[in-house]
């Protein structure tokens, strides 16, 4: 699986039943993760301006609140008695049911490599939160220190430059149809020359290209691209195909004999529009910046991380220019 380019701070929602909230479970766990340069959420504070605070709705805020998050940590804590009748009428201690439904949102938002289920010496936890020969969400003994902090954090660190293909955003497809519409047409077609300034060229031995991703994504994403080509004065190109598809427009600079192609992909601007369309789902909260912040975030690491995968698998090994290893990602 291919890894993303660079690491950051990752953002952790916590679910917890109300006991390991009060008895200070949950803060032992975030101070864990701050200690580790990440951004613990509590759960409650997904509701915490509500519009109406004595009667919250509270499943179309996790529909829109836990896709923003990177990982989720589950506290399964004996908050709850029950009577198995299976097992002759044994009482024993399980987690809360809505811990239970929010693991298997988290899962289904997130991807099983990104929730942690935290699990308290004697609590029986259902069989579908199993998993079968280490595949599935990590189980991490609670009532170990050593051992919580020490597998919590690790697995953090293993998994945070990993995106799970069961994900799927907007970044996700737009990635595709990049690597198709330009990219590959681009080193497909080098042999036809380009044109610039109205002449005829031929290109260069060494060609090499920079896919430069932004940062962060907001609603002046547009107005930055324009603004970083102008700074870097760079020249305009076009390859015509013949094939009737779209001229392949491109930005370069030479030094010599080699050219240098720039592009920033606009079609990520895309995942803009989807985060906000999602984010605006009615639900009983108010606007919440930091949820944008977080689900933005995503969508640059999973545009990086499938644009990658996609070029290893696809861009052709035999050719002498060696397309892949001449195509940088890079942020700006």
């Amino acid at each position: 699986m291919s890894k993303l380019p660079e690491g950051r701070p990752q953002n952790i929602i916590i679910f917890s039943s109300g006991a390991a909230d009060n008895n200070g479970k949950v803060d032992y766990v975030m101070d864990i993760l701050r200690d580790n340069g990440h951004k613990p959420s509590k759960w409650r504070e997904l509701f915490a301006n509500a519009n109406d605070e004595t009667n919250k709705a509270l499943l179309p805020s996790l529909i829109k609140k836990i896709p923003t998050f990177d990982f989720a940590v589950i506290i399964g804590d004996g908050a709850d008695l029950v009577t198995m009748f299976r097992d002759n009428d044994t009482e024993m201690a399980i987690m809360r049911d809505n811990v239970v439904f929010e693991a298997g949102m988290c899962i289904m938002a997130l991807g099983a490599e990104r929730v942690i289920l935290l699990i308290e010496k004697d609590v029986r936890i259902p069989e579908d939160l199993q998993g079968i020969d280490g595949l599935g969400i990590k189980h991490v003994n609670l009532g170990n220190p050593d051992e919580l902090k020490n597998e919590l954090v690790t697995h953090i660190s293993d998994n945070k430059e990993r995106i799970s293909p069961v994900v799927i955003g907007a970044s996700v497809t737009t990635a595709d149809g990049y690597l198709d519409n330009f990219i590959m047409r681009f080193w497909n077609n080098l042999d036809k020359g380009y044109i610039s300034n109205g002449e005829e060229c031929a290109f260069p031995k060494n060609v090499t290209m920079e896919i430069l991703v932004p940062k962060t994504i907001d609603e002046n994403i547009r107005d930055r691209i324009k603004e970083f080509y102008e700074e870097k004065n760079l020249k305009s190109g076009s390859i015509i195909t013949r094939d009737f598809r779209r001229t392949i427009e491109f930005k370069f600079s030479t030094d010599g004999d080699t050219m240098t192609v720039f592009d920033i992909p606009s079609t990520i601007t895309a995942s803009y529009g989807t985060v906000r369309d999602i984010l605006n789902i009615e639900a009983d909260d108010t606007p919440d910046a930091r949820a944008r912040e977080r689900f933005l975030q995503k969508e640059t690491d999973s545009f990086i991380f499938t644009l990658d995968t996609l070029m290893r698998r696809r861009m052709r090994a035999d050719d002498p220019r060696d397309p892949y290893e001449n195509t940088k990602i890079k942020r700006f």
